[in-house]
């Protein structure tokens, strides 16, 4: 699988359908405000050459069973949020995220995990846990180049009001390229008024 191949522009409409139904509409009912943040990542590459790039989902169904181990070692380090890659888990292999399972046994300083779950092939969701939460808050990535439709841009400023997690904003993947830069002229170029 090319992970740098185009997505065909009706394939991005229908992830956010079908995820749509899963999203959090009103605005989060906790606060962000990290003070030291873990990335947790992972090596896309599977093999020799770049026809063999792989997303670790396809492969193993994302982090599980690491979460509780991932979650300790960030604890221990004094980390209060954790920033998961995206291709987080995948319940096509493994059964839902629980708070226990992502957050471990009584972590001292870790309140909040952000992570993606794949649920089928046009199906993901970013799930933003609080820890004194009983549900994650569900965002969608509504924007991924700054070639995407004006539509897709509009229906992510209208959705702003609950990705503000009191003074903290989230921005997923390539949503930042809702505006363009020319980098000739270090000016950001946008279509809004």
């Amino acid at each position: 699988m090319n992970v740098n191949a185009p997505v065909p522009e009706n394939d991005k409409l229908k992830r956010v359908d079908h995820a749509a139904a899963r999203i959090s509409a009103s605005p989060p009912q906790f606060d962000i405000a990290p003070s030291k943040i873990a990335m947790v990542a992972v090596d896309w590459l599977n093999g020799e050459d770049e026809d063999s790039y792989k997303r670790a989902v396809y492969e193993n169904g994302g982090f599980y069973p690491l979460f509780p181990d991932i979650a300790e070692v960030c604890d221990k380090h004094a980390c209060d949020t954790v920033l998961y890659a995206l291709w987080t888990h995948s319940t096509l292999r493994h059964d839902e995220l629980s708070k226990e399972m992502i957050f471990g046994h009584h972590p001292k300083h870790l309140q909040n995990i952000i992570l993606e779950v794949e649920r089928g092939q046009y199906d993901s969701v970013i799930e933003v846990w609080n820890r004194h939460a009983n549900q994650p808050h569900n965002l969608v990535q509504r924007v991924a180049t700054s070639s995407d439709t004006r539509k897709q841009k509009n229906i992510l400023i209208e959705e702003l009001p609950a990705r503000q997690f009191g003074h903290s904003t989230i921005l997923i993947c390539g949503e930042i390229n809702i505006i363009n830069t020319k980098r000739v002229l270090d000016q950001p170029e946008h279509d809004f008024n």
